[in-house]
């Protein structure tokens, strides 16, 4: 049994620990660079309290370089944004989904190692539920250095290719039935 250090880095697995330890009934899955308008997380209630299972919230990602993201975490305001470097649109991530729910379907899926792939995985076995797909929030993501050891990319399209070719369903049965969230 290997320990947490002797782990290679696994968001999947990190996010599936994080939702063992959460205590409410909703749960926001959002990368610690990303800020949040302050409407989120009522904007998400009302639409889960409406009947949704999950939704995507973010419909527009504005990535700010690194002397705006400073300006920015000082004055804790977007009114200090000048230059938005890239804009992106309709990314799976964050995410807002039930907790009973998120079990239901297995979590993330602890096959992938760094990052990259496993919400794209994971949202095509979420929309099995009853999902509120039209992203509606501006996100702003804070800008950081690249992480030293970003190699997961190359293997962790070819992880989600080969998991794509199986059926959600079977996805789904397969993930729920491995160890969540153990070392």
């Amino acid at each position: 049994q290997s320990t947490c250090e002797e782990m290679p880095y696994n968001r999947s697995w990190a996010l599936n620990v994080g939702v063992q330890h959460a205590k409410g009934g909703f749960l926001a899955l959002v990368d610690a660079d990303m800020a949040l308008p302050a409407s989120f997380a009522k904007s998400c209630c009302a639409i889960l309290d409406s009947g949704a299972d999950f939704l995507r919230p973010a419909r527009l990602l504005f990535y700010l370089n690194e002397e705006t993201s400073r300006k920015f975490q000082k004055a804790r305001s977007a009114s200090v944004i000048e230059h938005v470097g890239t804009v992106t649109q309709n990314l799976p991530n964050p995410m807002v989904i039930r907790r009973d729910r998120y079990f239901s379907i297995g979590g993330h899926d602890e096959g992938f190692f760094g990052w990259g792939g496993e919400d794209v995985e994971f949202l095509d076995r979420v929309r099995q539920l009853k999902c509120c797909d039209g992203a509606f929030l501006p996100i702003v993501h804070l800008w950081h250095a690249e992480a030293p050891q970003r190699a997961s990319g190359d293997r962790n399209q070819s992880t989600l290719d080969a998991k794509m070719e199986v059926p959600a369903s079977e996805r789904t049965k397969a993930t729920k039935s491995l160890p969540f969230g153990q070392p």
